[in-house]
């Protein structure tokens, strides 16, 4: 587990999550959707760009988030572009602090192929920011009630958004920061 000295506090979220906004010109009360992690085949970035347009489509005031770079930058960007998002995703590049970037993040969305248990889930989680993810490796085991929802990788692209959405609109950050701080020091 995490000591309280590793666990950020409520009020450092609160800040670090206005400071990451507005380094991204993100609107305070827009629905952001985030991505963090490498642009590579295991993370299955064109689907996460495939769900960000239909969360797109049912909410026209969603940003998407995207930190990472990778193989698949390129075709990323493209199919953001295909779908119609490009102009409402920030594809910040490689960031040396990713996970840092979940506090400004209303939604982690993880459409991993495969996984351990991932940094930038548990990061995610220690901002009290919930994860909607595959339901691949580890992921099941930390994530569920406040903290968000696994979801059947076969599971349709307009599952995944709807859960998306749901979980932004029931999420109290707070309470889902005090359960993650409750798992994650044990």
């Amino acid at each position: 587990g995490l000591s309280d000295a590793e666990m950020p506090g409520w009020d450092t979220c609160a800040e670090r999550r206005a400071e990451i906004r507005r380094k991204w010109n993100i609107p305070g009360e827009a629905l952001t959707v985030g991505f963090v992690g490498r642009l590579a085949d295991q993370k299955d970035p064109t689907r996460w760009i495939r769900i960000a347009a239909q969360i797109a489509f049912e909410r026209p005031d969603a940003m998407f988030l995207v930190v990472g770079d990778g193989e698949l930058l390129n075709e990323t960007e493209a199919a953001a572009r295909g779908c119609g998002i490009l102009d409402r995703t920030i594809f910040t590049g490689y960031h040396r602090d990713a996970a840092q970037c979940t506090a400004a993040m209303d939604v982690l969305l993880m459409t991993s192929k495969y996984e351990g248990i991932p940094i930038a889930m548990l990061e995610a989680l220690a901002h009290g920011t919930p994860v909607v993810s595959s339901d691949v490796g580890g992921v099941r085991e930390c994530v569920s009630g406040a903290l968000g929802r696994c979801l059947p990788l076969e599971a349709a692209d307009q599952e995944y958004a709807r859960v998306v959405i749901d979980a932004a609109r029931t999420n109290d950050r707070r309470a889902a920061w005090a359960a993650a701080r409750a798992l994650l020091q044990t």
